[in-house]
């Protein structure tokens, strides 16, 4: 996984793009994907929610945040 730059350039296929054409920056896809969320949700995408989690593996609780970001993963990267 790669941080992603707000003047980063991404091109996606053909109908994939939520913006015009099939290139954007991130500055632009944030901009977009923000105007498109309701004020109250505008803090998933900045500083995160404060929630918890119940862990499928040890059955407990565990406080944290819970955030929504754009990520760029090469294809050479191992998962």
């Amino acid at each position: 996984m790669e941080n992603l730059s707000r003047d980063d350039v991404v091109q996606v296929g053909e109908g994939m793009n939520f913006c015009d054409g099939t290139t954007f920056t991130v500055g632009e896809a944030i901009a977009i994907l923000t105007s498109r969320i309701d004020d109250d949700l505008i803090d998933w995408g900045k500083s995160g929610v404060e929630c918890r989690k119940l862990d499928a593996r040890s059955g407990g609780w565990k406080k944290g945040k819970i955030k929504i970001s754009l990520e760029f993963v090469p294809e050479d990267s191992s998962p």
